[in-house]
């Protein structure tokens, strides 16, 4: 997370780093997807949100004071699409 908002101002090369120590030590998927989530899920805010954005949504998380959520979805994609059919047959 950038520096302004009271991250490390880290890059990906270390967290890439962080993410294959934090694994190798045994925390496995739980431990990597919460690193994960936090330094990779939010970059959409980082890259595309208002300061003031920013720190309304970056700075709790840092601090520990917050949790964070991001979620993908794909056009045409998902349950909702999916429509019953019914073949009369006989």
């Amino acid at each position: 997370m950038p520096d302004h908002c009271g991250g490390a101002g880290l890059g990906i090369t270390e967290a890439a780093i962080l993410m294959q120590t934090i694994s190798q030590s045994g925390a496995g998927f739980s431990g990597a997807s919460a690193v994960h989530m936090n330094i990779f899920g939010l970059q959409p805010v980082v890259k595309f949100g208002t300061p003031e954005q920013q720190a309304r949504m970056l700075s709790p998380l840092i601090r520990g004071e917050d949790r964070a959520c991001f979620a993908v979805t794909e056009p045409d994609a998902g349950l909702k699409n999916r429509m019953p059919v019914s073949i009369r047959s006989g």
